[in-house]
């Protein structure tokens, strides 16, 4: 979580971002889905039904949801204002572990939506320069 800051791309942010929740929660599955795109976009880490994993990605609706298995969760990461993306996470083994998680994932939901903020700066900033050069 200490290198999110440093991505230089908002591909990277997502892949830390998994691996972050693949160390922390050791979950069968963990989905994220970023905001106003189609579900071609998301990414997985673990075995997943796609079909169901989208299903879950349309329905949902508010800040965070417990998954109907029990066993997960589903919460949007946002902050200042802009909503990024979704992030699934599902398989947690004891149950009793989804709301401590859960928790925590709503805490480091703004510090995730920082740092996807900044990976789109950088992006847009190497965009116009190259647009620059070019023009140059």
């Amino acid at each position: 979580i200490d290198t999110l800051g440093e991505a230089a791309n908002e591909a990277t942010v997502i892949q830390r971002i998994l691996e972050f929740y693949n160390a922390l929660t050791g979950a069968d599955v963990i989905a994220y889905c970023p905001q106003g795109s189609d579900l071609s976009h998301i990414k997985v880490l673990g075995s997943a039904d796609m079909e169901k994993l989208c299903g879950l990605f349309t329905v949902f609706d508010g800040a965070y949801r417990l998954n109907e298995s029990g066993k997960g969760f589903i919460f949007k990461i946002s902050g200042r204002g802009e909503q990024y993306g979704m992030l699934l996470v599902e398989g947690f083994s004891p149950q009793r572990s989804v709301p401590h998680f859960l928790n925590l994932s709503l805490n480091f939901s703004r510090v995730f939506a920082l740092a996807l903020s900044n990976a789109r700066k950088v992006e847009d900033l190497l965009h116009a320069k190259r647009k620059i050069g070019e023009k140059a």
